[in-house]
């Protein structure tokens, strides 16, 4: 059965006299009597002044005389809108209603009220690289809330892949698309915080599908309580959601309030298969970067001695780069401030076209000072890779081309068999050693025979 969407319902001040509106209580009273949510649900609406003007965005609750709506603009403000200027509030329909007309969330916990330490967190799990030089800070935060009383904090002090506080959902009903929601503040986020799902087969072995509000939203910087979203159609063969609050660079954010649930299937259609040729590298030129998010791209580094012994003064930076550029206007950029090890930005492309048989790869580096070398591969993953948490069956990796110490920009190029029972690719792109790279215009393409 598929869940539907509750038709929108509408809250107007109709007994007005002398073109006095009724009062802030009235209309409270009236929005509650028609079912709308209380001040923590949060639901999207649209308001009509009396002055023409609509605003549309998030209620965020009412009282003394006062309703305040987070605004639909990139920076979100907060609107405080006198009850005088109100002629119409419509509230657009959420998730589908739950028995008892409760709103449906699938998620254990998705508010973070009950728990303390993360052991003690039901629900979440914590998931970063087992190799991570410094494992990230988990906790729950009872100063810092978006709603109740706590909200789920996650600090990284080294940009190495990401970090989330994950969970796993695996009873759910039969449904064609849900919707992912939830708020999230960053304080001094050299990256960016986000929302992602991943719908992963019955076997485990493959994701079906994978979305990251991080495409549409990234929360970066310094960033007050800011309402994530994502919707999607779920492809035949889900048996298992993976829901994760996600952090990648270096710095703190907080999670509040994530809601699963049911929506109706989305008329948009899903992104087809890559084709035989077609680009299937994310961002390779980097100028959607901003500090050491990317979208699409990781950092990487070794969590061994000698680096992770010198502590922060020898750990590696990673950075998009705004000057001198091969083209455009950035570049990704890693300096290496110790001996030894790989540090390099990543990248996973799960979707490989079909009758796939070569691989094509390429991306252009500078060097300045480089004690080491700066190198290119691909590793070709077998299907164990796409499970989350799985490990690797399998993995192959190319041939691997390197760029001298000092030099302006040169392009590296790969080109070799695509391994029998490749389910995935991994660009690496990185510097060993001291001194600096950057890497620019990175493309990966496949070829048939």
């Amino acid at each position: 059965m598929t869940a539907k969407r509750n038709q929108p319902r509408t809250a107007t001040p109709a007994r007005v006299r002398g073109g006095t509106a009724v009062s802030a209580l009235e209309i409270a009273l009236f929005i509650l009597a028609i079912g709308a949510p209380s001040l923590f649900a949060q639901e999207r609406v649209t308001v009509s002044l009396r002055d023409n003007t609509t605003v549309e965005g998030i209620l965020q609750g009412f009282g003394s005389r006062v309703f305040r709506v987070e605004v639909d603009q990139p920076t979100r403000p907060l609107r405080e809108i006198r009850e005088e200027e109100i002629l119409r509030i419509e509230f657009h329909p959420g998730l589908a209603p739950a028995p008892g007309g409760a709103a449906a969330n699938w998620l254990v916990n998705g508010d973070f009220e009950d728990g303390g330490m993360l052991a003690r967190t039901p629900g979440w799990l914590s998931e970063y690289p087992v190799v991570t030089p410094k494992a990230p800070s988990y906790a729950l935060d009872a100063a810092i809330v978006a709603s109740g009383k706590k909200s789920a904090r996650l600090e990284t002090e080294v940009a190495y892949g990401s970090a989330s506080w994950s969970q796993a959902v695996e009873s759910f009903p039969p449904v064609e698309a849900v919707h992912l929601e939830g708020r999230l503040k960053s304080e001094g986020l050299e990256g960016c915080a986000s929302l992602e799902l991943l719908c992963v087969d019955a076997s485990g072995t493959a994701v079906l599908a994978a979305r990251d509000s991080a495409d549409s939203a990234p929360v970066t910087g310094t960033r007050d309580w800011t309402r994530v979203a994502l919707d999607a159609n779920l492809p035949a063969g889900t048996a298992r959601l993976w829901v994760r609050a996600t952090v990648r660079g270096v710095g703190r954010a907080w999670f509040d309030g994530l809601v699963l649930g049911a929506v109706p299937r989305l008329s948009t259609p899903a992104a087809p298969a890559p084709a035989l040729g077609e680009e299937l590298a994310r961002s390779g030129n980097f100028e959607e970067g901003e500090g050491a998010f990317a979208p699409g791209w990781c950092s990487e580094w070794p969590a061994g001695l000698p680096v992770h012994a010198g502590g922060p003064a020898t750990w590696p930076r990673f950075r998009v780069d705004d000057v001198g550029a091969h083209g455009g206007r950035k570049a990704a950029r890693v300096d290496g401030r110790a001996a030894g090890g790989f540090n390099g930005w990543t990248q996973r492309l799960p979707a490989l076209p079909a009758g796939a048989r070569r691989i094509r790869a390429s991306t252009w580096v500078k060097t300045a000072n480089l004690k080491g070398h700066a190198r290119l591969l691909v590793v070709c993953e077998g299907p164990r890779a796409a499970e989350p948490g799985g490990e690797v069956a399998s993995f192959s990796t190319s041939p691997a081309k390197d760029a001298p110490a000092s030099a302006d920009w040169k392009k590296l190029e790969l080109e070799f068999p695509l391994p029998e029972g490749t389910a995935s690719l991994t660009v690496r792109m990185g510097a060993a050693g001291e001194g600096t790279a950057w890497f620019d215009d990175v493309s990966v393409t496949a070829a048939g025979e």
